[in-house]
């Protein structure tokens, strides 16, 4: 099978942009996703963003984290006071000396 000559490829609709966009690494706190590239549509427009591994990896640690954070607003709390008093209640902790 002959391999298609370049006018018969398919045009490619997207260029990578190998610029990041500072004011959104570092005024939202994400330092480590300074190497994002956005993909451009045939216009020009920002299309999609190509997030290195370990920029995503983090990202993702920092949205469990604070997904966990607002989740914990909706629990009852108690003081350490309480919270000790109760272990060793329960035999976790040795008595008070």
């Amino acid at each position: 099978m002959a391999s298609a000559t370049k006018s018969q490829r398919p045009k490619r609709r997207t260029r990578v942009k190998a610029e990041h966009d500072s004011a959104l690494d570092y005024a939202l706190g994400f330092p480590y996703l300074s190497d994002l590239k956005f993909l451009e549509d045939a216009s020009g427009e920002r299309s999609a963003v190509v997030i290195p591994l370990e920029g995503f990896r983090r990202l993702m640690r920092d949205y469990w984290a604070l997904t966990t954070v607002v989740n914990s607003k909706e629990e009852d709390f108690i003081d350490f006071e309480e919270f000790v008093s109760e272990l060793r209640a329960d035999g976790l902790l040795p008595p008070e000396s």
